[in-house]
């Protein structure tokens, strides 16, 4: 069968793709497996399709009145976020669902504010359905938005950013007549890492090429498997890849890992919901970022119908090396009988020896068809049943739109507070997915509330210091007062005119009040070492 890629992505100028053949794929049977067969290149660089970009006009977003972040209030068919553990920067890709652009905004301040800097669309323009984002560090940094796109009824491409937004390419992944559906990407934490995407083809998953890159994301090859939706990949700290999919009937969870980077060989997996009775739907796996990795605490979370009646609960199954490595399977994370649940996302922090899992997940009341709560908690590798008490993401008053686009987790290295944040979309007319929102441990009422005055406007930029803290000079003004506030808002120095030293604070993001200024205004300021 021949494959023409027809897709690709570019920004200011054109790109093309080159043909490559693929083998016959087995006919599917009622497992999900793979079948093995070795898949050439998939594409090359290419000429024969255009997407044009621009950096945006607009400022960065103003924070919402009580707490969470606005990123964007446009309606939205998809969003994805990675994170640099380098320097703590957040990079979100929207798609919109009545906008051919794709926006890529980037939050280098812990997510107090995020910039749109760059946006792209595909040729033919249209709606993006679907995208990913991985952010590659080591030897080749790029940021990675993978996205549906339209041609040929469905392929997957890939935009690659330099962080600094100096340089752009793009390159078709996943292309030809096939009609791609679904598709999930990650990539692994060595230096001269490798890139995955596991594609679905079909509504029944008829096929499922499992691809990598060895190449920073130019070519593409792999093994076909089929019987495959609703794919997830996540990483481990190493050369094992994990996944997750459901079967073409809905009846089991597969999930499992490839033990050597990708190799077509190297597979290990197996159905991990005891119970059959209800069909599944978009299972999540993530695992501990521990060593050795074959012993590591892994977490596979899926939705159930309950019996098939319309009642939607979450459930989930554990592989722990303390059960000699085995999954105990079908565990109850939520469910009630008023309530569809579901997991929005589940990660765990890049730093190697992390034992935390994090976990985001929403409730639908069933009864009224209302949007209800996102919230958060986590879990330790040795403990993985023990979830800390939930923490809402949304505030109060504010509804989130159902799982349709699900809340997703960002971590941001130097805030200050750990674990991770969330994304998620509101509830907008007919409960439509309307905006996306940002929340944190570290985004306190009481930063809010400092940050109020801004409301109306854009937000102000960050001052990035090190080491001394220059205000400005009052000193003929002898009741002038400024103070330096936390991220909880809580003072931690009286600021003196002139220079201040604050080599000794954390870094982190921090808050100047000058409280001679109308208003008490404040400005933000990030410490760095």
């Amino acid at each position: 069968m021949a494959r023409k890629p027809v897709l690709v992505v570019l920004l200011r100028t054109m790109l093309a793709a080159a043909g490559a053949q693929t083998l016959a794929v087995p006919e599917p049977n009622d497992r999900s497996m793979p079948a093995g067969n070795l898949l050439p290149p998939v594409c090359r660089p290419a000429t024969n399709a255009v997407v044009a970009g621009r950096v945006p006009p607009r400022p960065t977003v103003p924070v919402d009145w009580a707490g969470d972040v606005v990123i964007d209030t446009a309606y939205v068919n998809d969003f994805a976020v990675d994170w640099s553990l380098a320097d703590g920067t957040m990079w979100l890709a929207e798609a919109p669902q009545y906008d051919s652009f794709v926006r890529i905004f980037r939050s280098e301040d812990h997510g107090l504010t995020w910039e749109n800097v760059y946006d792209f669309y595909t040729n033919p323009a249209g709606a993006v359905r679907r995208l990913d984002l991985v952010l590659g560090e080591g030897d080749s940094s790029y940021v990675y938005v993978f996205f549906w796109h339209p041609a040929e009824n469905g392929n997957v491409g890939v935009i690659r950013l330099k962080p600094d937004l100096s340089y752009w390419d793009s390159y078709g992944v996943s292309t030809g007549p096939d009609s791609i559906t679904d598709f999930a990407v990650c990539r692994d934490y060595r230096s001269n890492y490798s890139l995955y995407c596991w594609a679905v083809v079909g509504t029944r998953g008829q096929t499922a090429p499992f691809l990598w890159s060895r190449d920073y994301g130019r070519t593409w090859t792999g093994t076909s498997w089929f019987n495959v939706l609703e794919p997830c990949l996540a990483p481990s700290a190493g050369p094992r890849v994990n996944l997750a999919c459901v079967n073409a009937d809905r009846t089991y969870v597969t999930a499992g890992f490839n033990y050597n980077y990708g190799d077509s060989t190297s597979w290990s997996y197996g159905i991990v919901n005891p119970d059959t009775s209800g069909h599944c739907y978009r299972p999540i796996i993530a695992a501990a970022n521990t060593v050795p990795d074959s012993e590591a605490t892994r977490w596979v979370f899926y939705t159930q119908d309950y019996y098939n009646i319309g009642d939607l609960d979450a459930m989930y199954s554990v592989r722990s090396h303390a059960w000699a490595d085995t999954w105990q399977r079908g565990s109850v994370f939520r469910n009630t009988s008023a309530y569809d649940e579901g997991v929005g996302d589940a990660q765990h922090y890049k730093l190697l020896g992390n034992v935390y899992v994090n976990v985001s997940f929403s409730s639908l009341l069933r009864a009224s068809g209302d949007p209800s709560d996102v919230d958060w908690t986590y879990a330790h590798a040795d403990n993985p049943y023990v979830w800390a008490t939930p923490a809402q993401v949304n505030d109060s008053g504010t509804l989130a739109a159902p799982p349709l686009v699900p809340s997703r987790l960002v971590y941001s290295p130097g805030a200050p507070a750990s674990g991770s944040g969330v994304v998620y979309a509101r509830a907008g007319a007919s409960s439509l997915p309307e905006g996306l929102y940002f929340d944190a441990p570290w985004i306190t009422n009481a930063v809010a509330e400092q940050r109020g005055q801004g409301r109306s406007g854009a937000a102000q930029a960050a001052t990035v210091v090190r080491g001394v803290l220059k205000t400005e000079d009052r000193r003929q003004n002898t009741g002038y007062r400024a103070e330096l506030l936390d991220a909880s808002g809580r003072k931690v120095m009286d600021l003196q005119p002139g220079a201040n030293d604050v080599g000794r604070l954390s870094p982190g993001v921090y808050f100047v009040r000058d409280a001679q200024a109308q208003a008490q205004a404040v400005r933000r300021l990030i410490i760095l070492r």
